[in-house]
């Protein structure tokens, strides 16, 4: 069995890809088919936070139609669809793969290293207890992380623009 040849045509109009060959003992003209063609993956937004929305697209084409994609993001989650749309739930770097293939099984790969930033923390007071100059004064806050846990709670009482109580069980004097 003698290795494949390449071989191309010139026509008027330029060069075209070759399709196939014959074959000398069946005298058959054996045509294959180009592989699917898949470029960069973009996500938008291209740095997002955990938890944030982010829409994968990615140009794939064929000469005998439009391939199909495969994506995976990279957190054992996968999807389907042309143009995904797909939530982190931590911060982190995750390699996303989309695939492409064609009606004959071809495929296509594209990798992209996407960095996830963490999603900030949100305190919501609850409750201010005794606002007056001469007593002690309590404040309630709910702290959630969305993609973390809190490590702790920080207050300015005198705005000065330093903590003067950090903690998640503090008491300010």
């Amino acid at each position: 069995r003698e290795p494949p040849r390449h071989h191309e045509l010139q026509c008027p109009a330029g060069p075209v890809a070759p399709l196939g060959a014959r074959d000398a003992a069946s005298d058959v003209l054996v045509v294959s088919d180009a592989a699917p063609r898949l470029r960069e993956i973009v996500p938008d937004p291209p740095r997002p936070r955990a938890l944030d929305p982010v829409r994968f697209t990615a140009d794939a084409s064929d000469v005998e139609g439009t391939p199909r994609l495969h994506w995976d993001f990279g957190d054992d989650v996968a999807s389907d669809e042309a143009s995904p749309l797909h939530r982190y739930a931590r911060s982190g770097t995750y390699l996303v793969t989309a695939t492409t293939v064609d009606a004959q099984g071809q495929t296509a790969l594209q990798k992209l290293y996407l960095r996830v930033d963490d999603a900030p923390p949100t305190v919501v007071f609850t409750e201010v207890r005794g606002a007056y100059a001469a007593f002690p004064t309590t404040l309630l806050v709910d702290a959630a992380d969305p993609d973390g846990r809190i490590e702790d709670v920080a207050f300015d009482v005198d705005s000065d623009g330093f903590p003067d109580c950090v903690g998640l069980d503090m008491t300010c004097t």
